[in-house]
């Protein structure tokens, strides 16, 4: 298959390329007929240039037509169209499918297997990519295991030292730290520094990325100023080695930009979100799921410093992005609806808040299932607006909803309680009383 590696990280760039592309697929079709391989490889290519861009349903429509071309030309368990298969799980991952990310996935672990045999790299990958949507889903011990037998294949085949094994190791690292065993992580993470260093040299993006991932770390235990230690490092060797509007350098500013949010440091975030935001309108355009991010980070701001009408704003902006990169029902768009209807709650705007915090609720409740407990947060956020509309009766049916799907939360049955003695539900008050203690 044919790359781009040679296309700049610019939104101009990428505008040309497909231009490019078009032609050259244009001219294979009158040239060679619409079930050239050839003209599968530009559909591929073309594809490439779209998931890049965040567009991901015209991604999807080029992947497919690719996907036909070489089924028929080269057959079912040709490893092309292995690659193929993976190149489409990847796409229903970043639009959250994440169950038909799998079944791509393991069509391309099955064609890998039969073709290439179980101890080569590729099925390597193919581990690893099943590992990265159990990740997602937070099945983290199923992607620990699959973490696991892509390492052992990467050790056996490639060595100790290798890029791709300093690799396994990072990824590993970042599950570590999403089952709260911070230093374990850490531990992980290290190792892929020190390879990392080994091979590549101090100056290399690889290392950027193994010093962000440490800074990572570093934030999720509330250490900021080491955090912001290794940030500022992982972003000096992006700066001497990407073009300034790099996606990467992006994600640097952001990174840095998160940490002095959580520090309580707003004008400097708002500045490094403003950096990450240039970066990415330049590199990505204006409809990317990257832009809508920091446009939601930016609200989060303004709402803390009580500027609630542009924090409305900057999240109308992102949902707007979303909703048209992601669709109707994808989790950042739930998490956009909620975050909007904070605001609104905060500017006492009841009704506003409880059309966006159901909406949440609907998406949740589809991409995460009843027991998680994001879902039962939306509940519990309803149940409050409920209450603060003395609506008494209709918020005693919210706070059950995440008792009954055995959500945990702090302390939901006191909240109960309180909603029961407005309402003078003695026998209610009393029988929760007893189940909570």
């Amino acid at each position: 298959m044919n790359n781009i590696t040679n296309i700049s990280q610019t939104q101009n760039h990428y505008d040309k390329a497909l231009e490019f592309h078009q032609k050259v697929l244009d001219n294979r079709l009158k040239a060679l007929g619409p079930d050239h391989q050839e003209v599968g490889q530009s559909y591929n290519i073309i594809a490439v240039i779209y998931r890049t861009l965040g567009q991901y349903g015209k991604a999807f429509e080029f992947y497919q037509k690719a996907l036909t071309i070489q089924l028929k030309a080269l057959g079912p368990n040709h490893p092309d169209v292995g690659n193929l298969y993976n190149d489409i799980a990847t796409l229903y991952n970043l639009q959250n499918q994440n169950d038909k990310a799998l079944e791509f996935h393991q069509k391309a672990l099955d064609i890998r297997l039969n073709t290439v045999g179980p101890d080569h790299t590729d099925v390597s990958d193919s581990y690893n990519n099943i590992a990265i949507v159990y990740q997602a889903q937070g099945r983290n011990d199923q992607a620990v295991e699959f973490y696991q037998k892509s390492l052992i294949i990467r050790l056996r085949a490639l060595g100790p030292d290798h890029s791709k094994v300093s690799d396994s190791y990072y990824n590993i690292a970042v599950v570590c730290l999403a089952q709260g065993q911070n230093d374990q992580a850490l531990n992980w993470c290290q190792d892929a520094l020190f390879i990392r260093l080994k091979v590549l040299g101090t100056n290399h993006v690889g290392v950027a990325n193994a010093y962000n991932g440490i800074g990572v770390i570093y934030q999720a235990q509330k250490l900021y100023d080491q955090a912001l230690k290794f940030y500022k490092k992982a972003l000096s060797i992006r700066l001497k080695t990407l073009e300034p509007d790099h996606v990467d350098v992006g994600h640097s500013y952001n990174n840095i930009a998160n940490v002095y949010q959580a520090q309580g440091q707003y004008d400097q975030a708002l500045e490094f979100y403003q950096k990450a935001l240039t970066v990415w309108l330049k590199a990505l355009g204006q409809n990317h799921p990257t832009v809508g991010a920091v446009y939601n980070n930016m609200a989060v701001i303004n709402k803390s410093q009580g500027l609630y009408d542009q924090a409305i704003t900057f999240h109308q902006k992102a949902l707007a992005i979303q909703l048209k990169a992601l669709g109707p029902n994808h989790l950042h768009v739930g998490h956009s609806y909620h975050n909007m209807a904070l605001v609104y709650q905060t500017k006492g705007q009841y009704d506003q808040a409880l059309k966006f915090h159901q909406q949440a609720l609907s998406i949740r409740l589809k991409a995460l299932g009843a027991n998680h407990p994001d879902v039962g947060a939306s509940y519990n956020n309803i149940a409050l607006l409920r209450r603060a509309q003395s609506r008494h009766h209709q918020t005693f049916e919210f706070y059950q909803q995440p008792l009954a799907n055995h959500v945990h939360m702090s302390n939901p049955y006191h909240t109960i309680v309180v909603v029961c003695l407005a309402q003078d539900q003695f026998e209610n008050k009393l029988a929760l009383i007893f189940k909570f203690f």
